[in-house]
């Protein structure tokens, strides 16, 4: 079988462009997370303070 380099760099590149958005939409997942953890913090304080 013979490679043809560009087909072959053009795959890698798409790879590493799939990689890319994934490790972008965990680090937006973690964000989130975060900030709804934090959300659920205050609220749940208030929750005490009320009760």
């Amino acid at each position: 079988i013979v490679l043809n380099p560009c087909r072959f760099i053009k795959s890698i590149s798409k790879k590493k462009k799939i990689k890319i958005i994934i490790s972008s939409l965990e680090k937006k997942k973690r964000k989130l997370i975060r900030s709804i953890h934090r959300l659920l913090i205050i609220i749940i304080r208030k929750c005490i303070y009320f009760y």
